[in-house]
């Protein structure tokens, strides 16, 4: 017999509701510039439409976020501010800094618990990926989008 908890924990995997990324990007639509940032519990909220969100949830939203910036979409954010559409070349400049900071802190505990240098470690990352001249090209990204 199953307990009340796998019970519980059951019934909310099987009504948990899968979200688009038109979903998403509908309501980051709402959210453009810094100022009108939303943090992802109330991302979730509204895109789930729901009044309490769970941590799978809050997860999912994550994840979308991080593939619809694979494709390019100009998703920020930062602790402080939530998630948004940027409105200008500034916010996504932000962004790619906190992003860069946050890998570098990262890449520090990789080569401290390695016991290898940050050098190292990013040379077996570089020597580990192939870049294309296409994908490396900054004005290939740069028409995508435009802030006026």
């Amino acid at each position: 017999m199953e307990s009340y908890s796998q019970l519980t924990q059951f019934t909310k995997r099987a009504t948990m509701q899968t979200i688009t990324a038109d979903q998403l990007l509908a309501e980051l639509n709402h959210h453009k510039g810094q100022a009108k940032g939303i943090h992802v519990r109330e991302l979730a909220m509204q895109v789930y439409g729901e009044l309490t969100v769970t941590g799978a949830q809050e997860r999912a939203v994550r994840k979308l976020v991080n593939d619809l910036r694979m494709d390019g979409q100009p998703i920020c954010a930062h602790p402080a501010h939530g998630y948004f559409m940027a409105e200008c070349q500034a916010d996504l400049d932000h962004t790619i800094n906190f992003l860069h900071a946050r890998a570098m802190s990262s890449l520090m505990a990789v080569s401290r618990l390695k016991r290898i240098s940050i050098h190292t470690v990013l040379a077996d990352i570089a020597n580990a990926q192939t870049i294309t001249p296409e994908s490396n090209d900054p004005a290939t990204h740069e028409e995508q989008f435009n802030y006026e």
